[in-house]
């Protein structure tokens, strides 16, 4: 692995040979990453050779956002009260980490998206697939 995390409980990974895969195929390719996973990732050496996007998705309003990790937590019965309350501080924390690790120069994402009320992640994904393609477009 280039590298990998604990995230809620989940270990996450970055596949070492997909990654040098794609980029010597010159394709384009999304990885998630939490805040914590993503300052980890751009410290790697290879990382900081290689040219990236990247992109933070927001919920449209802090109140989206509960009612999401809300629903989660019916969906996946182990979600206590306590756990869906970590977590919405932990976005908030994430926030604050964006907004101290970030210049105006180097900000620490390029893009911001913010999530419409989008109803699967993978409309999401081809929503950022299409920003990154047009970026993409336009640098060559």
């Amino acid at each position: 692995f280039l590298a990998f995390r604990e995230t809620y409980g989940d270990y996450r990974g970055v596949s070492k040979n997909h990654f040098l895969k794609y980029l010597k195929e010159k394709k384009l390719f999304f990885i998630e990453r939490s805040i914590p996973a993503f300052l980890e990732f751009i410290r790697i050496p290879l990382i900081k050779k290689t040219s990236f996007l990247s992109i933070y998705i927001l919920p449209s309003t802090f109140k989206d956002l509960k009612s999401r990790i809300m629903s989660r937590s019916k969906k996946d019965q182990s979600l206590t009260k306590e756990d869906v309350k970590k977590r919405l501080i932990q976005a908030v924390e994430h926030l604050e980490t964006i907004a101290k690790k970030s210049t105006a120069k180097k900000p620490l994402y390029h893009l911001f998206l913010v999530n419409p009320q989008v109803k699967n992640k993978k409309e999401l994904k081809n929503t950022a697939r299409k920003i990154a393609k047009l970026i993409h477009q336009t640098a060559e």
